[in-house]
């Protein structure tokens, strides 16, 4: 059995590259052997993911590879919660081996027939990485209106996961605000409550300017500037687990209004700036690329806090001692689904405006303020407060900026230490949800 096809020791995770890869005649022969070896027990239990793939009904060995992604549609549903587990895992590192890119045809296939099975049983199966997994983890907790992740996103998806725990904001206030905002983004759905919420809850008077904030730092030589273009307070929890090590404070503090880029500019000495990273609000603004969906487009901002900004930070800290990372403004998607959904109101401007936005317009001298929206310090704009919209032509379909909600003014201003300690890469790193990350930082050169 251990002969010329089998190799000595070879696991059963080395098993579908060689079938994938074998021509027509050896196949055929690789699969008798493999099914002589793997045959289920008298009570028809399977020993192995491979001997469950070799034995299912719909296997072919034609479409090899195609039952060993998509047999799991039925697995999840017979399986008990221990083969579950060795079954994922051999699956995941079978595929690996293969080489997932050469299945990602199947994997999508996977998702699309196995959408009608509940997440807690699909979850554990949607396992190695590829966007299309990631993706559908996050619209599955929109289709079916989760309001906690089932557990198996702890491993499967952990970026998602952190995003997904609780706020610390030193302010209960607005950590349910962003704890009902994400769920609210996620089930594409404002209540009344939030929608009334985020008309009244005047942020500016309950956190520090982030102009003065970042004034403490411009002056020390040995901090350099990350401007990271639309990133919020929302993506916080995120950040802050994948570089509590080198976190040496985080404050929260808001953005001037209208919440636009050009409002928002910082004065800070060019030789001490790291290359701005605009993905975020590009994402924001245009989705990802890939998909027009909420799912795609967070999936996609994730990444970059992981992929982009994450490494950018690491980079900088080898050159100064400290990086300082803030944004200009956040981004809102409940504007969009408020809209969507019929529950906003677009605000009413005196007959010489001409907003040239959903969320700001130009101040009238002379005029007032219109209703449910507030003026700048300068008194040269007008912001809307809340969901709602100035009388401005065309639809949107990603997310907005420039007006006056938690999402869109609050930004983080985050000091990033290195201490001489580059754990990145080397050990396992607890974040603030005591959830440990051991492959992330990987690639970091350190």
């Amino acid at each position: 059995m251990n002969g010329y096809f089998l190799g000595k020791d070879a696991p059963e995770t080395s098993y579908p590259k060689m079938i994938h890869e074998a021509e027509e005649a050896e196949k055929e022969i690789l699969v008798w052997l493999l099914k002589m070896l793997l045959k289920p027990t008298a009570d028809g239990l399977y020993n192995s993911w491979l001997s469950y793939v070799l034995y299912h009904k719909e296997f072919r060995l034609s479409g090899f590879l195609d039952c060993y992604v998509c047999a799991a549609a039925d697995a999840a549903t017979e399986l008990d919660t221990k083969q579950t587990g060795l079954f994922t895992a051999e699956r995941k590192k079978g595929l690996s081996e293969l080489g997932v890119e050469n299945a990602r045809n199947e994997i999508e296939a996977f998702i699309s027939m196995s959408s009608g099975i509940q997440t807690e049983q699909i979850a554990p199966w949607l396992n190695n990485g590829t966007e299309s997994e990631k993706t559908e983890l996050i619209a599955r907790v929109g289709r079916e209106k989760l309001n906690v992740l089932p557990a198996a996103y702890y491993d499967v998806y952990h970026e998602f996961f952190v995003y997904m725990t609780d706020y610390d904001l030193d302010n209960e206030e607005l950590d349910h605000y962003f704890r009902d905002y994400r769920m609210a983004k996620l089930h594409d759905f404002v209540s009344p409550a939030l929608y009334e919420k985020a008309a009244t809850l005047d942020v500016l008077d309950l956190v520090e300017s982030r102009d003065v904030c970042v004034q403490k730092y411009c002056n020390d030589p040995d901090t350099a500037l990350l401007f990271v273009d639309g990133f919020g307070v929302e993506y916080v929890p995120l950040l802050y687990a994948l570089m509590t090590k080198y976190i040496s404070s985080c404050e929260i503090c808001h953005a001037n209004i209208p919440t636009i880029t050009e409002t928002n500019a910082i004065q800070w000495p060019s030789e001490r700036r790291i290359d701005p990273i605009d993905r975020v609000d590009k994402v924001g603004h245009f989705g990802s690329g890939s998909g027009k969906s909420v799912a795609s487009s967070l999936y996609a901002v994730l990444d970059v806090v992981e992929r982009m900004i994450c490494p950018c930070v690491i980079r900088g800290l080898k050159e100064y001692k400290r990086v300082l990372l803030t944004a200009d403004h956040g981004s809102s998607r409940l504007v969009v689904t408020a809209h969507n959904q019929g529950v906003s109101k677009s605000l009413v401007l005196p007959p010489s405006a001409r907003p040239a936005d959903w969320r700001y317009t130009q101040a009238i001298p002379g005029q007032p303020v219109p209703a449910g929206s507030r003026a700048n310090f300068s008194e040269t704009y007008w912001a809307v407060c809340g969901y709602d919209r100035f009388p401005q032509s065309g639809g949107r379909e990603y997310e907005v900026h420039g007006g006056i909600t938690p999402e869109e003014v609050l930004v983080p201003v985050v000091l990033f230490q290195n201490d001489g300690q580059h754990l990145f890469g080397k050990k396992k790193t607890a974040c603030k949800s005591e959830f440990a990350l051991d492959t992330v930082f990987d690639e970091f050169d350190l």
